[in-house]
Parts: C-alpha cells; structure tokens; sequence
C-alpha cells in the first residue's frame, strides 16, 4: 500500500479506538423555536430515532439577492435564532448527551436561496463587511459553548465564485477563534467546484441529487441510481482525502420525492402526501451510503421544537419525519455501531478498487 493510500485511512479511523465501538453522524437539522422557550424543546424527541447530534439553524435575512444588507436580530428572526435565547436548546441538547454543530442560514426575502447573490464591487464590499460582522458573532457562539461543528456558510455558491479570496480570509478569522471542526455546506451540484476543501476538516454537501421522477420509488431503484452518485463522491473523498458529511439530506412526505427538490421549495400542501414514499427514498438512500467508510453521516432536514410545525404532519407534505412511518426507518441507521477495525478493513478495500 502507498504512504499516501496509508495516511488516508490513519485520517479515516485516527477518531476511533481500536475495536471501540462508536456511530457515525446520526444527525438532524434543528429549526428554531419560533415562539419562545418550549416546555419539549424537541430535544428529547430525538431520541425516537436515536440521533447523536443536532445542527442548529438560525437564519440571517437578506431583502434582495442585490442589496448587501444583512439583517440579524430583528422581528423576523424567530426566537430560538437569536443566541442568547438559543442557549436554552444548546443546554437541553447537552443534557440529552448530543453533539452540536452551528449551522448559520441566510434567507433571501422573494427567492429563499442565498446561491445567486448578485452585487457591483462596492456591493460585494458591503456584503462582506456586513458577512464577517454575523459569521464571526456566530464562530464566537460555537466556541462559547464548545460546540464540535461549525458550518460557517451554506451553499453560497456565487459568493465562492466571485470572491475566493474573500472566502479564504475569512476562513482563517474563523480558525483563530473557534477550535473545533470546520465545515462548509456545498450544494449537491457544486461540491467538485469549491477552492478551499484543504483548509476544512470535511467535505459538506447538501445533498438534494435529483435521482428519480417515480412517484412511489422503490427502495431498490433509489439505491440503485444513488450508487452512481455514491461513486462519484467517494471518488472525491479519496482526491481530497477527506471524509464527506451530508450537512443536509431528506425528503418529503409526497410523490417524487427525490427529483428535483429545489423546484416544489415553494410548494407545500397542495402535493400529494405520499408517506410511503418519504420510507422508500430513505432507505434506498441508506442502503446506498450509510456504511460507506468516506461517509462520516449526516444531518437531515428537518426537526422543528414546537408542535405548531409538525403537529397532525400524516396529513402533511413536510420534509421532517416527526410522527410518520419514516422514523422507524432513521433510528435503524442512526443506531448501527461498527468497529475501527471493521473502518479500516472496509476502507482499505474501497481504496484497492480505485487503484
């Protein structure tokens, strides 16, 4: 075996004691309380499908894809983004022996999706000047509380484009205040493209892949097609020699659930609930993934605190998979456990394949 094939897998299993037994990111994407404090603050619900780790979510808010102001702390933030009130959650997630990952969001007013921000030179100075205000407010509160992950940006694919200089300095600022893992959320279609993977500790992906138009896929066709996908993330993973992290993954509760999300985004109730579906794509993905030794888990999207937003949801067309079928079939994977020795033989093997 090369040094170089040597050193990937030492990276791999390094975390990991010899034949100690452990799981892999087990994960959820933890929306804001909108309300207040909850009596349940969704926390020990999570226990239903065994998560180990919970990504906090809070948004920031843009008026316009072309206007570089950064709203943060206003009336529409919800309560739970704010980090003084977030800190009740980041204490009950504690409690319930979760792991935290600090995941920031932009929601862009007209559009939702912070992809295609677009802005002269003095805009995109602006917007840098008001970014690093936010993002380094949030580094501080991920270090305060000794969170393990920070994803420091979510699919900001032009910003990656126009500024790579920008998202390198910035990255460096981070590092000199927070101590933990740093991650970035690359979407499914730009992963391959982001400049700076080498200075993170994995590779994020959101990832939505469009797999199938089926309207009840089975299992076996989405297990089937995500191998393709696999594959081509795997092959990656070895290139960068890192692991990769699903920093978001999921489906909804409808008919074709893993084509093309990003198109029904502004689509809620009037589609077709198709819970069955939602158990299907989950575990053809599962079946795909989950045992992959470059696959470090994942975070799906998504869990909400406050039964307003899930309450009643067999009759609801939502991602989360609170209260439906879909839960049993989480908790399955979120609860195998392997061995170092059994990562090691599996990555070992994976490697001599791309030789």
């Amino acid at each position: 075996m090369s040094l170089k094939r040597f050193l990937f897998i030492v990276c791999l299993c390094s975390s990991v004691a010899l034949f100690s037994q452990y799981r892999k990111i087990g994960g959820v994407n933890f929306a804001s309380a909108e309300h207040g404090p909850q009596p349940e603050s969704g926390i020990p619900a999570l226990k239903r499908i065994n998560a180990n780790w919970v990504a906090l979510t809070p948004f920031a808010y843009m008026d316009d894809k072309t206007d570089p102001k950064i709203h943060f702390r206003t009336e529409r933030n919800w309560w739970a983004d704010i980090p003084e009130n977030m800190e009740s959650v980041i204490l009950d997630a504690r409690k319930f022996g979760m792991k935290l990952m600090l995941k920031p969001h932009f929601w862009v007013e007209g559009s939702g999706w912070a992809g295609t921000l677009t802005f002269d030179e003095a805009g995109w100075l602006e917007w840098e000047k008001n970014y690093e205000v936010f993002i380094l407010e949030m580094a501080d509160l991920a270090q305060r509380h000794k969170m393990e992950m920070f994803c420091f940006a979510t699919e900001l694919k032009s910003v990656v484009k126009n500024r790579p200089e920008f998202m390198d300095a910035i990255i460096k600022k981070i590092r000199e205040r927070y101590k933990g893992k740093l991650l970035y959320a690359a979407n499914w279609d730009d992963y391959h493209r982001i400049p700076f993977w080498d200075q993170l500790d994995y590779i994020g992906v959101d990832a939505y892949f469009p797999v199938t138009e089926s309207v009840t896929p089975s299992v076996e066709e989405v297990r089937t097609i995500w191998r393709d996908f696999a594959l081509q993330l795997r092959d990656f993973s070895y290139k960068k020699r890192k692991q990769i992290i699903f920093t978001e993954y999921g489906y909804r509760s409808i008919d074709k659930p893993v084509w093309k999300q990003w198109e029904i985004e502004w689509v809620s109730d009037s589609l077709n609930v198709n819970l069955q579906a939602q158990v299907n794509s989950y575990e053809g993905l599962f079946q795909a993934i989950w045992d992959e030794p470059w696959f470090a888990g994942g975070f799906l999207w998504k869990w909400y605190p406050e039964k307003v937003h899930y309450t009643g949801l067999v009759a609801n067309s939502d991602y989360t998979p609170q209260q439906k079928p879909a839960e049993k079939t989480i908790r399955k994977w979120y609860s195998k456990e392997y061995t170092y020795e059994l990562q090691r033989k599996r990555t070992e093997n994976w490697l001599n394949q791309t030789r």
